[in-house]
């Protein structure tokens, strides 16, 4: 009889829990009833994000008096997006003409018959440089210009002579911003050493030779589309030996922007 009573509980109990667990499934795939109209639902108030600024690395410097100081014409500028070209900044096409002082690095090498001679290694150089500058750091362009290398005279034979070396660079060039006003440049490719002999006579040479050069300068701004830059440059054509050392001032024109 004990055995029986104990029977009977388990059935009951078993029976129990498995009406509970229908019940609990039925009710977890009933859908959930949307809240009433009226009520509103409690949230946490999100504060506003605040804007961040871009940050530039040219941004634009003030004096004391608060005005904006000059942007020099080979400078970034910071300018809002163009209604035309929304992913890109402005493109411009930059002019730069420049003369001033070269020292020939190199020793000259003189004939030994000639005496009294007398070696000239300044000359005064000539240069123009076309860049095309992106809305990036990156410029792109090319130089030509004249540079007197050295020159030197004498006497052969109690007859004067003399001898006047340049050369023409024709170089790709590169160029990127390093700080305000400030940018470094690098080109490589040919140079065309001509040589002029006065003995007995005019004689003309030329030869190419392959080379590079490397360059900084600092540019000062004058108007918003003119500036006058100081330049150390160093030419070196390779093929020939012939190097030197350039300081000058250069003229920079902002021709165009688009």
């Amino acid at each position: 009889m004990y055995s029986n009573s104990i029977y009977r509980l388990r059935k009951w109990g078993l029976v129990g829990l498995l009406w509970l667990a229908v019940v609990s499934l039925t009710l977890a795939q009933q859908p959930t009833q949307p809240p009433k109209p009226g009520t509103k639902k409690a949230t946490r108030a999100k504060r506003p994000r605040r804007p961040q600024p871009a940050i530039s690395p040219y941004k634009p410097a003030y004096t004391r008096k608060g005005t904006p100081r000059k942007v020099s014409p080979d400078q970034l500028l910071v300018v809002k997006p163009d209604s035309v070209h929304p992913n890109r900044g402005l493109f411009r096409l930059l002019v730069y003409a420049g003369a001033g002082l070269s020292l020939y690095s190199a020793p000259i090498r003189t004939p030994g018959s000639l005496s009294d001679e007398r070696k000239v290694p300044v000359g005064f150089p000539l240069s123009l440089r076309l860049m095309w500058q992106t809305d990036h750091r990156l410029r792109i362009g090319v130089e030509t210009g004249y540079v007197g290398m050295y020159k030197y005279s004498g006497t052969v034979n109690d007859q004067p002579a003399s001898v006047r070396v340049s050369a023409i660079p024709i170089l790709a060039v590169f160029s990127m911003s390093v700080v305000k006003r400030f940018a470094l440049y690098a080109g490589t490719g040919p140079y065309l050493i001509n040589s002029h002999l006065n003995y007995d006579g005019v004689t003309r040479g030329s030869t190419f030779s392959i080379g590079w050069m490397a360059a900084g300068t600092y540019t000062q701004p004058i108007t918003k589309n003119l500036g006058i830059a100081a330049e150390l440059k160093w030419y070196d054509a390779s093929q020939t030996n012939d190097a030197c050392f350039i300081a000058q001032a250069t003229l920079v024109w902002r021709a165009l922007t688009w």
